[in-house]
């Protein structure tokens, strides 16, 4: 028989499931004419998808362009910091430029939006404020709904976390769709482990 506490960590866990879940219900309303510019910026792109952010933003991005590289589109993260202390060096103005801050106002990617755009690198901006710093810099934004995070601080990134993944994984799949991908061509590029088998027949 569930205790009391075992009882209240469970209904805990389940709200932050049910808040994450809201996010997530938000941002599908927020799909709209941006997102479809961005899968055909994305497609036009000559060199490679950079993406960045910093903090749990940070881990999105890279997690994006891990899954980019999955389906077959060139792409690499670089961290906002390091990229002003001179990686921005390997963006070039073949490339685009995917920034995540949910904020907007995350200093060190603001700063990159800035320097590549003086190059002509395009930027797609995902962010939760469309008149953000980051926003007014970019040329496509892809809005993330405004949230409370799921801690009772309100300041974990969690809700907002997800929202932005699941913008990022929409995108990406969208691409896959678009570009007509069969299971063998994913697994030249993920052939190890039950998922590489799987896509390969093995």
């Amino acid at each position: 028989m569930r205790t009391d506490e075992t009882r209240a960590v469970i209904n805990a866990g389940r709200e932050v499931v049910r808040r994450e879940a809201a996010a997530l219900t938000a941002l599908a309303t927020r799909i709209d004419d941006s997102f479809a510019h961005a899968v055909r910026r994305v497609e036009s792109c000559r060199g490679r998808v950079v993406t960045s952010g910093i903090g749990k933003s940070g881990l999105v991005a890279a997690r994006h362009a891990s899954l980019l590289s999955t389906i077959g589109i060139p792409a690499f993260h670089v961290h906002a910091g390091d990229a002003l202390h001179g990686d921005a060096g390997a963006i070039t103005s073949d490339d685009v430029l995917m920034a995540f801050s949910y904020s907007g106002e995350t200093t060190e990617v603001c700063n990159l939006a800035g320097l590549v755009q003086a190059r002509g690198v395009p930027v797609i901006a995902i962010t939760g404020a469309p008149l953000s710093e980051l926003a007014a810099k970019a040329d496509i934004v892809l809005e993330l709904p405004a949230c409370t995070e799921a801690d009772s601080l309100g300041l974990v990134p969690s809700c907002s976390s997800a929202s932005a993944t699941g913008i990022a994984d929409a995108l990406a799949i969208v691409l896959m769709s678009r570009r007509g991908m069969k299971s063998r061509e994913f697994g030249v590029n993920h052939p190890n482990g039950k998922l590489g088998r799987t896509a390969r027949g093995v």
